[in-house]
């Protein structure tokens, strides 16, 4: 009877081993074979995560009919070019067409990663994934740019220019990338063949100037700013020294009622007196040269004692200021530079100290920096006080005196 029994339950047990193992074996989604059965526990391809793994199949092997792959949101990230396989992996590695998937580390590859140790419901979990569905007619997205995004373009406001002459080798980018709009007119003064180009390198930025005006005495803008190709410089205004600030703070309105401005407030060098023609003292070329430069730009002999202004040749002037003096004047100016035996650095410095007097100034111009800055670019401005106090310097000398 005892016997009987355990044969019983011997033989119940195997049905059931037999029963759950069929039962297990209905979940496959392959054909039996004894690779595939391998695969759940050997490689797989990692999408985004360490938790999520695709099983790796042979690219003969097809789903069946009653399998519906499972759809996971996912976004691809670009790989680094996978390390040499085997043989035998490289023999089943399959592309996925997905966007992306074509610049992922230059290889249409996933990257393959040897998994940790499975659980049992892990390996029953990655049994069940599919291959991703073949994507067709999927619009591909480009790789991230680390360009910095382009500006929008700004088109240049027709009443408005800039003006500077400039040598081949000088970037003036800056005008595009920092005052778009505004006109800009850059003469190439060592280039015959540029569009814009001078008669010859000679005046310094004066020859420029000159030929704007000569080629556009007809049709000038309202406001012009004559400038050098430098964007920061020692003679620029303000702690920045920026020629852009200098442009971007400009008041326009000012300028309208005033015609000229000299776009330097502080007085050094140029004021109070800086030329002075007929003090004739060695070394001071500019004013050794200035009387019969004067006689001969502007054919009479009115030569001021004393000519002073800001320097360095940077103003804006209105097209009404400019056409208060004919052509002829303008072709006579150019004629004697071009002409002069005066070297080029010399001839740019007399023009200089010329320019607020071509365009309506006294021989004397040099306004308050307060004013200045309070009028040009609508701004205050206050002296930096002495550290040591006013009296300081003062007293030292004192105290200096009376030890002597």
């Amino acid at each position: 009877m005892r016997t009987t029994l355990r044969t019983a339950i011997i033989l119940a047990l195997v049905a059931t081993v037999f029963l759950v193992k069929f039962h297990l074996d209905s979940f496959s989604q392959w054909q039996d074979s004894g690779d595939h059965r391998e695969a759940a526990t050997r490689d797989f391809f990692v999408l985004e995560d360490g938790d999520v793994y695709i099983e790796q199949v042979s690219a003969d092997l097809t789903p069946t009919a009653s399998h519906k792959p499972t759809r996971r949101k996912w976004t691809p990230t670009p790989q680094p070019t996978p390390r040499p396989m085997s043989a035998s992996a490289q023999t089943k590695r399959i592309p996925v067409d997905v966007p992306g998937a074509e610049w992922a580390g230059q290889d249409p590859f996933f990257r393959p990663r040897r998994p940790n140790k499975l659980t049992d419901s892990q390996r029953f979990h990655a049994q069940q994934l599919a291959p991703l569905p073949h994507i067709n007619n999927v619009q591909k997205i480009p790789p991230p740019s680390s360009a910095a995004p382009a500006r929008p373009k700004i088109t240049p406001k027709s009443d408005r220019i800039i003006v500077l002459g400039k040598m081949s080798y000088e970037d003036t980018s800056w005008l595009e990338d920092e005052l778009p709009e505004w006109q800009h007119a850059v003469y190439l003064v060592d280039d015959p063949s540029a569009s814009l180009h001078v008669e010859q390198n000679k005046g310094k930025e004066s020859n420029a100037y000159l030929q704007y005006i000569l080629e556009n005495y007809d049709k000038l803008p309202q406001y012009m700013v004559f400038l050098h190709a430098h964007q920061y410089s020692s003679h620029v205004e303000f702690w920045e020294q920026d020629n852009v600030l200098t442009v971007q703070r400009l008041q326009l309105d000012y300028l309208r009622r005033a015609g000229y401005l000299n776009l330097r407030c502080d007085w050094s060098p140029g004021c109070p007196d800086e030329v002075q023609p007929f003090r004739q003292m060695a070394g001071r070329t500019t004013e050794l040269a200035f009387a019969g430069a004067w006689m001969r730009i502007f054919n009479n002999t009115n030569v001021p004692e004393i000519v002073a202004t800001p320097c360095c040749a940077q103003f804006a002037v209105t097209r009404e200021q400019v056409l208060a003096r004919p052509r002829s004047d303008y072709e006579s100016y150019h004629h004697w530079l071009m002409t002069t035996e005066l070297d080029d650095e010399t001839s740019g410095r007399v023009f200089e100290y010329l320019w607020h007097i071509i365009f309506g100034q006294d021989p004397v111009f040099c306004p308050a920096k307060e004013q200045c800055y309070r009028n040009v670019y609508d701004m205050d401005y206050e002296e930096p006080e002495d550290p040591f106090g006013d009296n300081f310097w003062d007293n030292w000398l004192d105290d200096v005196s009376d030890e002597i």
